[in-house]
């Protein structure tokens, strides 16, 4: 129980960072459709550039890190133990 419930966190933790990412990417492209400027576009490296120049900046990216490390933990377990029924033919 004890392990199940580390996990549910760390992954809750992991997609909220990878949400926050993508927000921002989204936010790029928005800003860089509105304005017809493709230079505002930016992928991940943008977003996370973005993070590290606000007031807080070191502090948000060691977290949003240890986030998106969490996604990935959690991808993997999930491959691990997903267990997929197989389907009867009809």
């Amino acid at each position: 129980a004890t392990e199940e419930k580390t996990a549910t966190l760390l992954s809750g933790f992991g997609i909220g960072a990878r949400a926050v990412a993508f927000l921002i990417i989204g936010g790029f492209l928005s800003y860089s459709a509105i304005t017809a400027n493709p230079q505002q576009a930016r992928g991940l490296e943008g977003a996370i550039t973005q993070i590290a120049q606000s007031a807080p900046g070191q502090v948000l990216v060691i977290v949003t890190g240890f986030g998106l490390l969490s996604y990935g933990i959690y991808c993997f377990v999930n491959a691990l133990f997903r267990y997929i029924e197989p389907r009867q033919a009809d």
